[in-house]
């Protein structure tokens, strides 16, 4: 009997489904989840060599290990709510269907020849029954002939009896290969990804301000996002995040944030004003109020400096709310659209402030121009 043929590699796949991406609209807890491997992607200076969003898995990664490619295979599950999974919701088929629940889905992506493991990521923790797939891959109370990891490994056999079970390929395999990964919410994953992100920036490029670090953050999700969303046919290129793209689009960002005089064209803030359309007569009236409002903020003769910084920060806030939302093509403004709807949120905020901590409007306005100035903010949905 002659051998098996070799299976495929990874890079041949064809998608399991064919239904192409699913648009969306706005951020989804998995481009978060994406986000933060990218940063991995950082952090281990290419180890973790390329993240595809939407590909094969909710998220794929290539690891490079030993020489060699190692696949990762990662579905994300943010739908849970406030209960802790199970062994029967993590075999639970839709509509009984054999191979449609989340365990056989995952392990229905075992089908090339490099070698693969996989990953669920979720908000809610576990029951004790699952716990041990929490642990680290190599931990001890994971190994075969532990009592836990046999009676899960019983328990999911009994549910899934169709499933093989010893194989290579098999639901014991997919036990020693799987990592339940327990992230939190949205605003966990970001807050972590953002302090990852903060130490990297900071080792390597020297940079620590928290404005900067927010604006990298989100090329980063931008990133992520336009690669979920492309509909491309193989070799499906641009819904692959590549460590070498990733690293070169961040030092350019980070080249822009520091240096931001550097461009052609004048001062940063009359070329994204005059990008966006803005009348030359306006521009002038924005540019002298900025010279103002600088003379007077080096005087501190608005706000205390402590007042001064929580404003700063409450319509930094604001705008990075709204910039994400843009990105994600919840609203669809032209930049001189979005250019206003910030201005107007901004009114939103001040009228929102205790009278006796209110500065003058026009100091949350300047506070955005500033932003705009030192490439922090962009009324473009690019962010150029």
């Amino acid at each position: 009997m002659p051998p098996a043929p070799k299976p495929p590699s990874i890079h041949d796949l064809e998608p399991l489904e064919s239904g192409g991406t699913t648009a969306r609209v706005g951020f989804a807890y998995q481009d978060h989840i994406a986000a933060d491997f990218c940063v991995e992607m950082m952090l281990t200076h290419g180890t973790l060599t390329a993240v595809w969003c939407e590909v094969l898995d909710d998220i794929t990664l290539v690891w490079t290990e030993a020489g060699g490619e190692h696949i990762e295979f990662v579905q994300v599950k943010s739908d849970q709510g406030e209960t802790l999974w199970t062994v029967p919701q993590l075999c639970e088929r839709e509509k009984n269907a054999v191979g449609a629940s989340i365990l056989e889905k995952s392990l229905k992506h075992a089908r090339c020849h490099e070698p693969c493991r996989f990953r669920l990521v979720t908000t809610d923790r576990t029951k004790k029954e699952l716990h041990p797939l929490t642990l680290p891959r190599e931990a001890p109370d994971r190994q075969p002939g532990q009592t836990a990891m046999d009676e899960l490994g019983a328990a999911i056999i009994a549910r899934l009896p169709e499933v093989d079970s010893d194989g290579p390929r098999g639901i014991r395999f997919w036990l020693r290969s799987v990592f339940w990964d327990v992230r939190g919410t949205q605003q966990d994953v970001q807050n972590a990804t953002t302090r990852r992100l903060g130490q990297y920036l900071y080792e390597v490029f020297t940079v620590s301000a928290p404005d900067h670090i927010d604006a990298i953050y989100d090329l980063v999700l931008h990133t992520v996002w336009k690669a979920a969303n492309e509909r491309v046919p193989k070799p499906f290129t641009e819904k692959k995040v590549l460590f070498s793209q990733l690293l070169s689009e961040v030092q350019s960002k980070v080249n822009d944030l520091l240096r931001p005089h550097a461009a052609a064209g004048g001062p940063p803030l009359r070329q994204a004003l005059s990008r966006i359309g803005l009348p030359d007569m306006d521009i002038q009236n924005i540019m002298f109020r900025q010279r103002a409002f600088r003379t007077e903020h080096r005087r501190s003769a608005y706000l205390a400096l402590k007042d001064q910084e929580r404003i700063a920060k409450a319509v930094e806030d604001t705008l990075h709310d709204l910039r994400l939302q843009y990105a994600a093509g919840v609203f669809q403004d032209t930049p001189l659209q979005f250019h206003q709807r910030c201005r107007k949120e901004l009114e939103a905020l001040h009228a929102a402030m205790a009278p006796e901590a209110r500065p003058p409007l026009e100091h949350l306005m300047c506070a955005m121009y500033e932003l705009v100035s030192r490439k922090v903010h962009s009324f473009q949905r690019d962010g150029s």
